[in-house]
């Protein structure tokens, strides 16, 4: 998390960083607490506290003591915005192969730096990609990117799923559920939580 500085009209990069994550845990599903933002965010829960009051105070999220904090639709918007731009970022350091355990590190420094007009020039030069999950039964994708916090990503890789590997879905039902895939060697199943978190291009 960088330091709370401001840059054009965008706001502190401390306030991003904890719509960002606020936005991740809305679109996970998962309660957005004190304590979960303190834990995602690696800062004292007395600290996060003090940020929950100054963002209610900016009309970007509601919180009631004790209860769960909930952004507004101008938090969501940022949240939303900053988010994006993580993954653009985690998409371009991996095409130029920064390594693996550098790359998330390094989208969260960029994220902040990048325009709107930026980030569709970007994606206009990348490969085109699509999640995991998007890709159906008999089909092969090679790994782009690995989106989501540290604890997902790290057990997709303990799945030998890593950037730059050729997946083979075996089966993807389209009512939902795990997907069957191959990599290499091993067949898994592998939740569709994890899958879309994965970006590929098809192999064939």
């Amino acid at each position: 998390m960088g330091p709370d500085q401001t840059h054009g009209d965008h706001a502190p990069h401390e306030t991003e960083e904890y719509l960002e994550v606020l936005y991740r845990l809305e679109e996970e599903g998962i309660p957005s607490t004190v304590k979960t933002l303190a834990g995602s965010l690696r800062v004292r829960e007395a600290s996060a506290s003090e940020k929950i009051a100054r963002l209610v105070r900016a009309g970007f999220v509601s919180h009631r003591k004790y209860g769960t904090v909930m952004l507004t639709a101008a938090g969501r918007r940022v949240g939303k915005s900053i988010l994006r731009k993580h993954r653009i970022a985690e998409r371009l350091l991996g095409f130029l192969e920064v390594k693996e355990q550098d790359l998330h590190r390094e989208a969260c420094e960029l994220e902040h730096h990048i325009s709107d007009r930026t980030a569709c020039a970007i994606l206009d030069k990348l490969p085109l990609g699509e999640t995991l999950s998007e890709v159906p039964g008999g089909k092969s994708a090679r790994v782009l990117s690995m989106e989501g916090e540290e604890k997902a990503r790290r057990r997709i890789m303990e799945l030998g799923i890593t950037r730059g590997e050729t997946i083979r879905v075996l089966s993807n039902s389209s009512g939902g559920g795990a997907l069957k895939i191959s990599v290499r060697g091993s067949v898994l199943a592998l939740g569709r939580g994890l899958a879309d978190k994965i970006t590929v291009e098809r192999a064939e």
